[in-house]
């Protein structure tokens, strides 16, 4: 048994303008970024922890610290931090 062929598609009704295909690249690496930034903020959280654990900084020190960065890197997420 040999499988049919996909559907013909119509090569007008796939075109994007330059505009759309920036536009999605954009986003694309704006989504990149802020999933870089999250990434980031847990890897120092986990910095912090080694520092509590080290008896560097307090625990309570520790925890306000990451819940401030925590907190940053969600307003990042959320584009809080662009003007406009």
């Amino acid at each position: 048994m040999t499988a049919a062929p996909p559907p013909a598609r119509s090569n007008t009704s796939r075109r994007r303008t330059f505009a759309q295909v920036a536009a999605e690249a954009a986003a694309d690496a704006v989504s990149a970024e802020r999933a870089a930034m999250a990434a980031h903020i847990e890897r120092q959280c986990g910095e912090i922890e080694g520092l509590i654990g080290k008896q560097r900084m307090s625990a309570e020190e520790g925890s306000t610290l990451k819940r401030r960065l925590r907190e940053f890197a969600r307003g990042i997420a959320q584009g809080l931090h662009v003007d406009g």
